[in-house]
């Protein structure tokens, strides 16, 4: 009988920590006051209010930033894995280019993660 009960508080707590941290991760991970950074062979070389709506060409790479979301339009490298990496825009996201040495992240306002 303890047994059993001692089994549904572990499963009740495994349950709890799980959901606990699906809602972290849905609350820190935020779509509002976002920055877009722009590296090109490790240094930033722009940061963008994700607001900005623009368009830049990085050492060959054109990055579109819109209100929805930041995504590579065109890239001269071979493979364009860049390109097909599609549309980012929650805090933590990335696109990098390789071949060109150019890396987009999306920060929130008033936060650096590093890279």
């Amino acid at each position: 009988m303890h047994k059993l009960r001692n089994d549904l508080i572990l499963i009740g707590s495994l349950v709890f920590i799980a959901v606990l941290g699906i809602i972290l991760f849905f609350t820190l991970n935020t779509k509002e006051n976002l920055l877009v950074q722009i590296y090109y062979d490790k240094e930033v070389i722009y940061e963008i209010d994700m607001n900005d709506e623009q368009k830049i060409e990085v050492n060959e790479v054109v990055i579109v930033i819109t209100k929805t979301g930041v995504y590579v339009e065109d890239s001269t490298c071979e493979d364009k894995i860049c390109v097909h990496q599609g549309i980012i825009n929650i805090s933590g996201q990335t696109i990098t280019c390789l071949p060109n040495k150019v890396f987009i992240k999306l920060v929130g306002k008033g936060v650096d993660i590093g890279i």
